[in-house]
């Protein structure tokens, strides 16, 4: 836990660096005045392709899942961590969203959790190529090719290391109850039902035909996210072209990998107004009031639709943050404040029809 305060302190310390240093060579109101210039037709179309976005990524997560719930119900449950995590540091919003579908859909922690590693894995693979693809036709600076080949080359290992161990999963299950064995007795039992799930999800990697097709979901989820950069871009005075909306996207978001405030606050903003002043030779107020257009728009409406979520749910965000809290301290997913959570009726659509509030 300690740990986790020292990076969440250092990305708030980080953050602040690097709005003072905007402030000191920005000229505020250029700033202010690009931006109230933007089409207000384009921040909607812009919000709208980030919504079919997170859709898309909801539709690929329900395909890393047994049994597979609705597309529905788990795209509330992304709705709502990724709000959180713009609100909280320490990417509390991941265990947010394991608790909900766990609750919603009755599907074992392991299971999410292995299904968030792969979705992730799947998301720097496919983020890497894009970036990759976009350099053959923008001529970029060095640290921006080496980014993307280390980056690309983290997560090519990770997914290879998936593979690999869903090939031989009774060898990694065997090391795993080995490992498991010497821990504590109280905490083994619940260690092997989330280490068997985790197994599960793993098993189905070995299906090399439904591969293509998880790859290409992801590629399409991103493409669509990276789509709200070249809108927004035909509202400032710069050259708005697919590659450098898809180089910006990338480089904005490896940046995130990096200590930062809630809401990628510092580490975002930063490498995309440094990209495009390097790139597009454009002012750094330009770049700045673009960037922050850019970034509103993917947190505040997730943030909005998130808490719109959560009201009709009936629970409350703040206690959904302090059972995210909880769990990275290690405490029962289903107590909070010595409360017991009580797993929420279901539709058939999938929508949440009560949740008992965590008070």
């Amino acid at each position: 836990m300690k740990t986790r305060v020292i990076q969440a302190s250092l990305g708030l310390a980080i953050a602040c660096a690097v709005v003072i240093l905007l402030l000191r060579v920005v000229d505020v109101s250029a700033v202010v005045t690009a931006v109230s210039a933007v089409d207000p037709t384009l921040i909607v179309a812009a919000v709208a392709v980030h919504i079919l976005a997170m859709w898309v990524r909801s539709v690929l997560w329900r395909r890393l899942l047994h049994p597979r719930p609705p597309t529905a119900t788990l795209f509330r449950a992304s709705i709502i961590g990724f709000a959180v995590n713009y609100l909280m540091p320490l990417r509390v919003g991941e265990l947010i969203r394991v608790y909900l579908v766990t609750q919603w859909c009755g599907i074992a922690y392991g299971a999410t959790i292995a299904s968030l590693v792969v979705e992730r894995a799947l998301d720097g693979l496919a983020v890497s190529g894009i970036l990759l693809v976009a350099l053959l036709f923008i001529p970029v600076p060095l640290y921006v090719l080496a980014l993307a080949m280390a980056v690309g080359g983290i997560f090519g290992t990770i997914a290879v290391f998936l593979m690999l161990a869903s090939w031989r999963i009774s060898v990694v299950r065997a090391l795993v109850s080995r490992l498991i064995s010497l821990l504590p007795g109280p905490t083994r039992p619940k260690l092997q039902r989330v280490a068997c799930s985790f197994a599960i999800v793993l098993d189905q990697l070995r299906d090399w035909r439904a591969l293509p097709g998880l790859l290409a979901l992801s590629i399409l989820g991103w493409i669509c996210q990276f789509a709200v950069f070249f809108v927004l871009m035909l509202g400032f005075p710069m050259v708005a072209s697919v590659p450098m909306a898809l180089l910006g996207g990338g480089v904005a978001n490896f940046a995130t990998l990096l200590p930062s405030a809630p809401g990628s606050v510092g580490a975002f903003d930063a490498s995309l107004i440094k990209l495009l002043v390097d790139v597009q030779r454009v002012s750094v107020a330009s770049a700045a009031a673009y960037t922050l257009v850019v970034h509103a728009v993917i947190v505040i409406p997730i943030v909005g639709l998130g808490g719109l979520i959560v009201w009709r749910a009936d629970f409350s965000l703040r206690h959904l943050v302090s059972l995210g809290l909880r769990i990275r301290r290690g405490a029962p997913a289903g107590t909070v404040a010595g409360a017991t959570v009580a797993a929420p009726a279901i539709s058939t659509s999938g929508l949440p029809l009560h949740v008992t509030p965590l008070s």
